[in-house]
Parts: structure tokens; sequence; C-alpha cells
């Protein structure tokens, strides 16, 4: 598991590094570039410390895109550990409801007095395909 969310990871970060002038995107015509794939996660306080995870939506997914692979990462230091997630049907509206992952998933709950950052990585894939479509990381700290 560690190992494939590293190569997420790593591929986010290639893709990220593509959408410099020069590397492909920089010469894509507005409408195209404007067209990737983005995610909004509505964290809340009921979140922290949680087994219920937050709506994530989900904007510009890939048109084949079937299954979101969500997962929730603490990074502390050189360290990475998961905290759970799981896959959701895509649908018209983008949406992965707040609770979709009750059960496989656990809030960010960082020790009292120290920062930890987070990610939720969320893939877009095709069916069963391994290689996703789409990969977007939303970062955030919490205390």
């Amino acid at each position: 598991m560690v190992r494939i969310m590293k190569i997420l990871t790593k591929a986010l970060l290639l893709g990220a590094l593509c959408g410099l002038p020069g590397c492909g995107l920089g010469n894509a015509e507005p409408e195209q570039a404007s067209n990737q794939m983005e995610i909004t996660v509505n964290l809340q306080d009921i979140h922290r410390c949680s087994v219920i995870s937050p709506e994530i939506q989900v904007f510009n997914a890939p048109k084949d895109t079937t299954v979101f692979d969500v997962r929730l990462v603490e990074v502390n230091g050189q360290e990475e550990k998961s905290l759970g997630g799981g896959t959701w049907p895509a649908d018209s509206s983008g949406i992965i409801p707040e609770g979709a992952f009750t059960g496989r998933y656990r809030g960010p709950c960082p020790p009292d007095g120290s920062k930890r950052k987070y990610f939720f990585l969320v893939a877009a894939r095709k069916g069963s395909d391994v290689q996703p479509l789409a990969v977007r990381l939303y970062n955030f700290e919490l205390e």
C-alpha cells in the first residue's frame, strides 16, 4: 500500500511539473488547460479524529472515469501513514458524500501540541485499470 501511495504521489508530482510551460500543457488552448481534474475537500471539525470521512467534490474528471480511489495520508517527517479511504463510483455529480468511507477511514488526528501534514489523494480510474486517468492531492496541516 505504501509503495502504491509513493508511486501515485510521484505520478502527481510529475503531472504537476508537466503543467509548466515547455512541457506539453504550456502550449495548450485555454479551454484544454482548464479542463484538468480538480478536487475540494469539505473538512470540518467533526472530521477530526473521526471515522466520518468529509465530502469531496471532483471537478473535470476525465470522461472515462468510472471510480474514484481516495486515500488520506498523514506525513510525519519522512514517514507516511495511510489513514484509510476507499473507492467510490463516479457519477455526473462528482460528489463523494460525507461518510462514504466510514469503517475504512480514520480522520486526521495529530497528537496534542504537534502539527502534522496530511493529504487526500484522489485518483480517477476506469474500471479496474491500475493506471489512473488523473491524480490530485489536497494538502493541509492540523495542530
